[in-house]
């Protein structure tokens, strides 16, 4: 592969992260619109030559990429040094790539209050693992939400923003920016509790959103979550219409759709629209992803809990008890909706007058 085709697929979000200054106004503008992460390079000059051209920028022992085709005039410097640069780098933006869809794959998650428990992934704590320090702000913030440091996240993000603004021409990479740190900060409040605040940041994401299915279906989560039911209902609809149009309709992210959809549903007692999608779900879950998937134990949780709304107690246990089994990953750590499940089968108990059963499950979740 030549070097310009490996640098045009850098992004600016491959280089957010470095907020040092740069030599020039021009080369600062190519830095920010098409780089995010910051990679050592040795201590060299890399100029730009021609029109359209992009460049390394090296100042002491960073160097910063500006994106697209470059000329290497330096003698001495062996050629495969930046191709190692370059593989740093994109491995870094794979990562950062993988934890945001994993952020982005939650699904509403239906307790026997009604109330949605937002929680991260173990695949998404597992993922932020993988980011270190010498990763960029935005990669750090991603991390810092995942493991529940929203403190932390917050302040990154103010960072990440700052830098952003910083940014005083208009483009559609600016534009993919800022969603993808409105997203970061709507994620962090919801999982701090913050719905009010979510729905704010909502409002200002919505604007500039598109047709990604991603954001359609985080707006419409944090719809739901703040009561504005319909205002959620053409977001999650549309985000089902998108991703069967694209991805077929047995894709995990068709039954993720599915899933909120009905959620929606049933919080608005309309259950006999939100049990097929239920069911449907379930069943491309469990052929896509494996009977034992966290994801299927999500799955059989809001099922177990429209059976209890339409007094169908019989069926819920079997789905309740093997959620809970699933979550629970025996000989591991268990999920973060496991205290849910929990939580939810021991009302059903409660619901059959079967306290003794109950109370050691309402125990272990709250210990939990």
């Amino acid at each position: 592969m030549k070097i310009s085709e490996r640098y045009r697929r850098l992004t600016f979000w491959n280089k957010l992260g470095a907020l040092g200054a740069v030599a020039s106004i021009v080369a600062l503008l190519l830095y920010i619109l098409s780089s995010l992460f910051r990679s050592p390079i040795p201590n060299t000059s890399i100029h730009q030559e021609g029109t359209n051209n992009n460049a390394i920028i090296a100042e002491g022992n960073q160097g910063y990429i500006a994106g697209g085709d470059i000329q290497i005039n330096e003698p001495g410097v062996p050629f495969e040094r930046y191709e190692e640069t370059l593989d740093e780098v994109w491995q870094l933006k794979e990562k950062v790539k993988q934890l945001e869809k994993e952020l982005s794959q939650e699904r509403l998650i239906a307790d026997a209050g009604g109330q949605q428990v937002p929680q991260p992934t173990q695949e998404a704590k597992e993922l932020a693992k993988l980011i270190t320090e010498d990763d960029g702000v935005y990669a750090q913030s991603l991390k810092a939400i995942a493991e529940g440091n929203y403190v932390q996240a917050d302040a990154l993000l103010d960072e990440a923003q700052k830098f952003l603004d910083s940014v005083q021409q208009e483009s559609e990479e600016k534009d993919r920016a800022q969603v993808k740190i409105y997203m970061a900060r709507i994620k962090n409040a919801r999982y701090a509790g913050r719905y009010r605040e979510a729905l704010q940041w909502c409002e200002r994401l919505e604007p500039i959103a598109g047709e990604d299915t991603y954001v359609l279906n985080e707006l419409g989560v944090v719809c739901y979550e703040n009561a504005a039911y319909e205002k959620a209902e053409p977001m999650l609809k549309r985000a089902l219409a998108l991703d069967e149009a694209s991805l077929g309709k047995e894709h995990p992210d068709v039954a993720r759709d599915l899933n909120n959809l009905a959620g929606l549903y049933l919080a608005t007692n309309r259950l006999a629209e939100a049990e097929p999608l239920m069911v449907l779900a379930l069943k491309i879950d469990e052929a896509s992803l494996g009977k034992e998937h966290p994801t299927v134990a999500l799955d059989l949780n809001n099922l177990g809990l429209l059976y209890q709304a339409t007094n169908r107690l019989a069926e819920v246990e079997p789905l309740m008890e093997r959620a809970a089994r699933i979550l629970e990953n025996p000989g591991g750590k268990p999920s973060p909706h496991y205290p849910t499940v929990l939580y939810n089968l021991a009302g059903l108990y409660l619901a059959t007058n079967r306290l003794a059963e109950a109370e050691p499950l309402l125990e272990r979740a709250l210990a939990i």
